[in-house]
């Protein structure tokens, strides 16, 4: 009644927004506060406080249609971050609430037009390629991450993602390669990556690129036992793929002097000092495994090796 009687739309507007309020706060009506404040948005396109209210009612309504209807139309009446963030956050409701990839899809293409350094619209559309599959289009906003990462640990871990992609993916293997070894320059203790690069160089029969970053690898590791892991797996790529035997077996010696008691290291000596007629070396080998061994019989057995 006090909307019919008004004389102006001020006090019309003040009349809708008490009853919008009292649908939403007293009576939990929130789908009808949002036609109340739809009808100020009818006589005021770009009232502020109306489209502010009506989003707040189509959110509790779970209207979501209106509620990203809403937002785009406060984003036209802002500039800058704050017509950004609306603009994602628009985008983020079709995605998540509303479950509308394609509405999603084109409100943070429009986002990264106006500002393509916008790091939380490549967060979500990192999301929006990996639910749907578009692997190229991944691959790009992994890139364009890239540029904006600052930490090492960060752009080491999007160089391993665009190498997974290119390997698994695109079917660019070689170009795969590269990635993971500029994941390596950023971060040399990224396990993901040392591990993929060292799988795709054994894969393509690159041992001798293998070798070099197993020795790479050796030369950053602090741990011991860590250290003693990588000398042994050289030592098996020096010895059964590249036939470098004496390499190996400086590997394995190597290895043994950080982990003492590896048998594996032990065993690689032995082998190739009899492969290269070390028998001197051998025999040496064998005496200091009789040494250290606390079991007899295995004393026994290396003694009459050494014999």
């Amino acid at each position: 009644r006090g909307v019919e009687l008004a004389t102006d739309d001020e006090s019309a507007f003040a009349f809708l927004f008490k009853m919008g309020r009292l649908l939403e706060d007293e009576l939990g009506d929130p789908g009808r506060a949002v036609e109340i404040y739809k009808r100020i948005l009818a006589r005021a396109p770009t009232h502020l406080g109306a489209l502010l209210a009506l989003e707040r009612a189509a959110e509790h309504a779970a209207d979501f249609g209106t509620l990203i209807d809403a937002i785009e139309r406060e984003a036209a009446l802002r500039t800058g971050a704050a017509q950004v963030a609306l603009l994602h956050r628009a985008g983020e409701v079709a995605e998540l609430r509303q479950g509308d990839d394609a509405k999603a899809l084109a409100l943070y293409k429009n986002v990264l037009k106006l500002d393509p350094k916008f790091g939380p619209v490549l967060s979500s559309l990192r999301r929006l390629h990996q639910k749907a599959g578009r692997v190229q289009d991944l691959f790009e906003i992994y890139g364009k991450e890239l540029v904006l990462a600052a930490a090492p640990a960060e752009r080491a871990q999007l160089h391993f993602l665009m190498g997974q992609l290119l390997e698994t993916r695109l079917g660019r293997e070689e170009h795969a390669t590269a990635e993971y070894k500029k994941a390596l320059d950023q971060d040399p203790k990224h396990a993901p990556s040392k591990h993929a690069l060292h799988a795709r160089l054994t894969r393509a029969g690159h041992f001798e690129e293998l070798a070099l970053a197993l020795t790479r690898e050796i030369d950053q590791e602090k741990d011991a036992t860590l250290k003693a892991a990588v000398l042994l797996r050289l030592a098996d790529v020096q010895e059964n793929r590249l036939d470098k035997p004496a390499e190996a077996l400086k590997s394995y010696e190597a290895a043994q002097k950080s982990a003492p008691d590896s048998r594996v290291a032990l065993e690689g000596r032995l082998r190739l000092h009899a492969a290269l007629a070390q028998y001197k070396e051998l025999a040496r080998a064998l005496d200091e495994d009789a040494e250290k061994t606390a079991d007899p019989f295995t004393r026994v057995v290396a003694r009459l090796r050494a014999a």
